[in-house]
């Protein structure tokens, strides 16, 4: 239903914070992370995380990739 929720509403913080913690008690914590930095990342540029978001962008995306080498 979440997987669903995403693809109708892309932009939409709440539904991606409710699939992370989902994904994390569907024992997939490397998927929920990745959805919760891209989510924060979302809003770097009004907290302090602006000078890290690249970096955390690729953190995200290396593990909803599952960690390739």
């Amino acid at each position: 239903m979440l997987d669903r929720a995403r693809r109708e509403f892309p932009n939409s913080d709440s539904v991606r914070v409710f699939r992370a913690m989902t994904l994390n008690d569907a024992q997939r914590p490397d998927e929920a992370v990745a959805e919760l930095l891209t989510v924060v990342t979302g809003h770097a540029e009004v907290t302090d995380l602006g000078r890290w978001a690249v970096g955390l962008r690729g953190l995200a995306q290396w593990l909803a990739d599952g960690r390739p080498e």
